[in-house]
Parts: structure tokens; sequence; C-alpha cells
């Protein structure tokens, strides 16, 4: 999946949960801020389709992760066919 499909993949999960969000953007990534019950998450989308995410109220270090993952982490859904 293209980088930009796994953006548009991800807001769209967080949009039929209802969640809030923030985009911004800077030279290397597209960003995306989401409040959840245990704090406030950078998602950093990048151009090769690397995927960070920094969660400000559990660490301070960006962890790499794929894309499956990040659905898993905010909808329990891989977004995988059933």
């Amino acid at each position: 999946m293209n980088p930009l499909a796994q953006l548009l993949k991800f807001l769209t999960h967080l949009d039929s949960l209802g969640a809030g969000y923030i985009l911004s953007s800077d030279a290397e990534a597209v960003i995306v801020l989401v409040r959840t019950d245990v704090g406030i998450h950078e998602v950093s989308f990048f151009g090769d389709g690397q995927i960070e995410i920094t969660n400000f109220a559990a660490e301070d270090e960006a962890e790499s992760l794929t894309f499956s993952d990040l659905l898993q982490s905010f909808t329990g859904d891989t977004g995988q066919p059933n």
C-alpha cells in the first residue's frame, strides 16, 4: 500500500471511531496528532512508507511500526480483508 493510501485509510479509521485529530506537515512527513484516553500520539507518515509514532504520555522516543500494527493499536483492525 502506498504512503498516501496508508494515511487515508488511517484517517478513515479515526473518522469511523469519531476520534478527533489534527493534521500538519513538515518537509519530510504528514503528521497526525490523535488524542486518546492514554495521551496524545503523534503519527508521522513519511513518503518512503515509514510510519513513526510518538506517545507523549507514555514515552519520549519515536518508534517505527508497520501500517497493520498502527491500525491495530488505534482500532483493533489490521486493515486486511476477512
